[in-house]
């Protein structure tokens, strides 16, 4: 009788990324869109998962669509310029509160440790707070942008210290001054401006499309920022593929190792884009996906875990650890 359930096979052939992004700092942004449209739970559920895998989380979230809504119960009309509102008093009275609101939200759902759900019996500390000092848009164009601002610098230092502590740092799409106020931001803005500051191994863009796509409606797996900076000009200013692809393109030039578009309309994008080896969505990077490296002594025991099913199974010689130390391998990653 055939016993094999399929997620074994594919627990086994995730393993060499359960064992590459362990101890990893990954920057997630969650466009607003995701949490209006009720995939929250999903998305923090697996957020979880990463956490208690090793990786070292900063999550951005996004509230455009909220505000929207707020704005428009309101009777509130915003003046806009390329994509940006301006934040005025009465604007950002309803993004100050959204955030907060927001904010309460997802720190709440990260809390939950109901026997039933992902999250039983891990104790995760979400923490948020003034971590990214923004500076005002100022007058463009002969439009005063009031509260609507742009980052001017992250505080890594201190992110760095909370995610040492095993922290899940939550930044909001906000900036503070250093004269005490408070500027609306974009969200996508600020978790590029986090990856770079962090030294991110990942920037991953949640948002409404797959990725990008070539002339036959095909995935584009990866491309470098040079091949992607046309697709940022002909897009539609302050549209989501106009931001997301500028903060995947500026962290890719910028040191960010890997950056990534996924769809938050497909359950299964996060883990997929990571734990598989071909991905699900479009992977923007200055490097090569695959390189080869001479194998080290630290890459021994991740090497023997690799190879012993297929040992068991018949399909390759058993290897001893001593063998390996004196073999001249080369390895993928």
């Amino acid at each position: 009788m055939d016993t094999r359930f399929p997620f074994v096979d594919w627990f086994r052939n995730a393993s060499p990324y359960i064992n590459a992004h362990r101890g990893r700092t990954f920057v997630i942004l969650i466009e607003g869109e995701a949490m209006a449209s009720g995939r929250g739970e999903q998305l923090i559920q697996d957020l979880a998962l990463l956490h208690t895998l090793g990786v070292r989380l900063v999550v951005v979230f996004g509230i455009r669509p909220q505000v929207h809504e707020a704005l428009t119960a309101a009777g509130v009309e915003p003046t806009r310029v390329d994509g940006r509102w301006v934040a005025d008093r009465a604007v950002m009275a309803h993004v100050e509160q959204v955030a907060a609101h927001q904010r309460l939200w997802l720190e709440a759902r990260l809390s939950l440790g109901l026997p039933s759900t992902p999250l039983h019996g891990v104790e995760l500390s979400v923490i948020s707070g003034n971590l990214v000092t923004a500076k005002p848009l100022g007058v463009r164009e002969g439009v005063d942008f009031d509260h609507s601002g742009e980052v001017r610098r992250v505080r890594a230092s201190a992110i760095e210290g909370l995610l040492e502590k095993g922290s899940l740092v939550l930044l909001p799409p906000l900036g503070f001054s250093s004269t005490g106020e408070v500027f609306d931001l974009d969200a996508s803005e600020v978790a590029q401006h986090a990856a770079v500051a962090l030294k991110a191994d990942k920037l991953i863009l949640l948002g409404e499309s797959e990725g990008l796509e070539d002339e036959q409606g095909a995935l584009l797996r990866q491309l470098s920022p040079f091949e992607a900076e046309p697709r940022l000009q002909q897009a539609a200013p302050g549209s989501e593929l106009a931001r997301h692809l500028s903060a995947a393109c500026t962290a890719a030039r910028e040191g960010v190792a890997r950056t990534h578009l996924l769809s938050w309309r497909n359950h299964d994008a996060l883990l997929g884009e990571l734990f598989t080896r071909d991905g699900v969505g479009t992977m923007i990077t200055q490097h090569r996906y695959e390189q080869l490296r001479p194998a080290t002594l630290n890459d021994v025991a991740g090497l023997l875990e690799l190879l012993e099913p297929l040992e068991r199974r018949g399909m390759l010689v058993a290897r001893s650890r001593e063998r390996l130390e004196r073999t001249k391998l080369m390895i993928t990653w």
